[in-house]
């Protein structure tokens, strides 16, 4: 008998007002080549008529579930289902993006074959069209892939770096399949944190992890907002501080269980996702807009993550503009500060 009453795969998808997307998501997820899955959406106290789309979806296909929340966030919406889940794999949509129809067929099939508990493929950015746009080349990712597929290589110092030249696998969960079993027994959720929470996640899961799978091909298409309503856009968040700081303390732990490096090169690791964690801090600060009581509430907090010694060394990963911010953070005024970044539509 199949213990899975069988489902192979189960597909998790929290959605919050995305009318706009979530037909062409949960489509894609339906017209995947291994069909023995299920969809468990989650309408996260949407005001408009997503939930309605996707009850018509469901009544056209028996494999959709729908579950509610009130507005909790992402990884709260994702927590609701996770005790529903009946596949052997799990994995998690999101609903403004799509999949390529064998995302599902080929990373669990790599799994498989490597006898693996998690799997990684690469993402293709898309515009709202579906356009192709310019997409990270992960130098990380090909290392995890030469290496025996160890996952510990996917910690190095540009590990930690998110933006459009090196995007971590550490930040996004929609790249990832994942073993239901090690979250079920290992009791595992996301954090009730605004953002970082699919870091937070992946962190835990890999404790549980020696080696990991790269399928080598774009599977996941990537939506980036052209009306600039992408989520990761920036905007000031007041519990900044204490999520990266959690983050920041999850990296560590991780960084001491794994006896792929040497000590100095965990220092490396460490302090230069520090150093990144400082600079958006910084940002965060000045996208407020009472940022001179920001400044002074966070100022200590900031300058207690790096030395300009630590800055000397480990700057590597960053841009010159990156540099400066954190040596004037260090150096210069508040108001030189802002003036700095203002000129460099850092922030506006």
């Amino acid at each position: 008998m199949n213990p899975y009453n069988q489902v192979k795969v189960s597909i998790i998808v929290p959605f919050y007002n995305a009318s706009k997307w979530i037909e062409r998501c949960l489509l894609s997820a339906l017209n995947q080549t291994m069909s023995d899955l299920e969809i468990l959406a989650v309408d996260d106290g949407s005001t408009d008529n997503s939930l309605d789309l996707v009850r018509q979806m469901m009544q056209r296909d028996c494999r959709i579930k729908i579950f509610s929340s009130p507005h909790l966030g992402c990884g709260g919406a994702r927590n609701v289902a996770l005790p529903y889940v009946k596949g052997k794999f799990l994995y998690f949509l999101d609903a403004d993006d799509y999949m390529c129809s064998k995302l599902l067929e080929k990373m669990i099939g790599g799994m498989e074959n490597a006898n693996a508990p998690i799997a990684f493929c690469r993402f293709q950015n898309v515009n709202d069209r579906g356009d192709a746009l310019a997409t990270p080349y992960e130098k990380n990712l090909m290392k995890f892939a030469a290496d025996v597929r160890d996952v510990r290589y996917l910690l190095t110092p540009k590990s930690f770096k998110d933006d459009n030249e090196t995007q971590s696998v550490l930040w996004s969960l929609f790249r990832v399949v994942f073993l239901s079993d090690i979250v079920k027994q290992n009791k595992l959720t996301f954090s009730n944190v605004p953002f970082a929470e699919d870091f937070l996640f992946l962190a835990d899961y890999l404790k549980f992890c020696q080696k990991g799978c790269l399928v080598d091909e774009y599977l996941y298409l990537y939506t980036k907002q052209t009306d600039g309503s992408s989520n990761h856009s920036r905007g000031f968040h007041p519990d900044f501080n204490e999520v990266f700081l959690a983050v920041l303390n999850k990296a560590k732990k991780m960084l001491e269980m794994n006896t792929l490096y040497t000590d100095p090169q965990k220092e490396v690791i460490y302090k230069t996702f520090a150093l990144l964690i400082a600079h958006n801090m910084i940002l965060n600060v000045f996208c407020s807009s009472d940022y001179e009581r920001e400044y002074k509430k966070s100022k200590e907090t900031i300058l207690a993550l790096y030395s300009m010694r630590d800055l000397e060394q480990y700057h590597g990963p960053f841009s010159e503009i990156q540099r400066i911010t954190l040596e004037m953070m260090q150096k210069s005024s508040m108001i030189e500060l802002y003036e700095f970044l203002t000129a460099h539509n850092i922030i506006k």
